[in-house]
């Protein structure tokens, strides 16, 4: 909730007359609460207060960090994960949230450090990547039990750089579940756009994880494509998604898959909608979702755009499949392009006749860029010469014509 920009608009009402001061009051206690404590000036000024606190006692220590004996140094670098999590329990006793949520935030990162100082102290040199993961194992209790925002983002950045390390040596661990359930309960429980896009994110970067443990090449362009037909299957089956979020998000998919078909309606393009690598991780990643769509098939149909998207999505899925199976046979791949151009075209047909019918001036304006840009690029990139290109240019501008007809018979009489 903009809860400052309510408060503005509610003192000009009472100002002009339109409610009085207690209805307005009343009006600002319905969402008062609802200000989450990361939004408020107060958190940051004591998370950055805290953070010079903690920067000035660890340059203090340092200076004499090797006159301490080994016990001393072990309890230093226990004391600050005790006290914090002492006082992150006094505040929740207490009902005081936003200090708690600070405290837990303080607490998470002394684990962090606690886990690196007494690995130095005790010299325990062991597999590197294995020190994040048990951070971020450390952590998600607090996240289970408060899925606050800050202690799900270092969450997610935290697994993002475990991800990270893990791929460059090509392992995985088993463990590693535990943080992408954990991403995934906290995106269920807030269901905005910024905890889905986190974890559409992390889920990518997770699977590629699998794929480099496994000693699998990237298999191209459809990897991405099956990523995005999860994502809109999960994006179709959060209900408390509201109509801002879930358009913002849509768009960004949108844009993101339209951006690859271009790319793959090039003569060199098609060749990496599949690359190299196996066929079947991206095609079962696909069929979940697909499966995950199947059950929302009804709201499909009542939103046109969502189900263009999901078509053209899928058929360039197939199109890949088809082309790995058969990726010896030259002609295919001639074939594929001739697919993707289709899709391509037709889909943004399909968009461009959608935003007319519901007046939706972004998508109108969008489905025509795209339309023209593709245009400029067959000049740049003919389909064989220039009167095979000419030939699919009259088609398409026949296909633009009867589409003008089909409207002034429908809507305009």
């Amino acid at each position: 909730m903009h809860y400052r920009k309510l408060e503005a608009a509610v003192a000009q009402w009472v100002a002009k007359g339109i409610i009085s001061h207690n209805q307005g009051e009343k009006i600002l206690a319905l969402y008062r609460h609802e200000v989450p404590v990361y939004k408020t000036l107060r958190f940051w000024l004591l998370a950055l207060a805290v953070a010079f606190l903690g920067f000035a006692l660890f340059l203090v220590l340092s200076a004499n960090w090797q006159k301490f004996p080994w016990a001393v140094q072990s309890a230093i670098a226990l004391l600050p994960l005790v006290v914090a999590q002492l006082m992150a329990v006094h505040a929740e006793k207490q009902g005081l949230r936003l200090r708690a949520d600070l405290a837990w935030f303080v607490a998470s990162l002394a684990f962090g450090l606690n886990i690196m100082l007494q690995a130095q102290i005790f010299h325990i040199s062991s597999y590197y990547p294995n020190g994040v993961l048990f951070w971020v194992l450390g952590i998600l209790p607090v996240l289970w039990w408060r899925p606050s925002v800050p202690i799900f983002f270092l969450v997610a950045v935290l697994f993002h750089i475990y991800i990270f390390l893990e791929m460059a040596q090509s392992q995985f661990n088993l463990l590693a579940f535990l943080p992408l359930v954990a991403i995934a309960r906290t995106m269920l429980l807030r269901q905005n756009l910024v905890s889905i896009l986190v974890f559409c994110i992390t889920l990518y970067f997770f699977d590629w994880m699998l794929l480099s443990s496994r000693g699998a090449e990237y298999p191209g362009v459809v990897w991405e494509l099956a990523h995005m037909l999860v994502a809109l299957a999960l994006l179709q089956n959060l209900a408390g998604l509201s109509q801002r979020h879930f358009t913002i998000f849509f768009r960004i998919l949108i844009l993101a898959f339209y951006s690859i078909l271009l790319f793959l309606t090039f003569k060199d393009g098609v060749g990496f909608l599949w690359h190299k690598g196996k066929v079947w991780p991206a095609v079962a990643l696909a069929t979940v979702g697909a499966l995950g769509l199947w059950p929302q098939k009804r709201q499909l149909l009542k939103q046109p755009v969502v189900l263009i998207f999901a078509l053209s999505l899928a058929l360039t899925i197939v199109a890949g499949g088809l082309l790995a199976l058969f990726s010896e046979r030259e002609y295919l791949k001639t074939t594929a392009r001739i697919a993707t151009n289709a899709i391509y075209f037709l889909s943004l047909l399909a968009l461009l006749w959608q935003a007319i019918v519901q007046r939706e001036k972004l998508l109108f304006w969008g489905a025509s860029v795209g339309l023209l840009l593709w245009v400029f690029l067959r000049y740049l990139d003919l389909f064989e010469n220039y009167l095979t290109t000419a030939l699919v240019f009259a088609l398409c501008a026949a296909a633009l014509w009867g589409l003008n007809r089909l409207w002034q018979e429908r809507y305009e009489k």
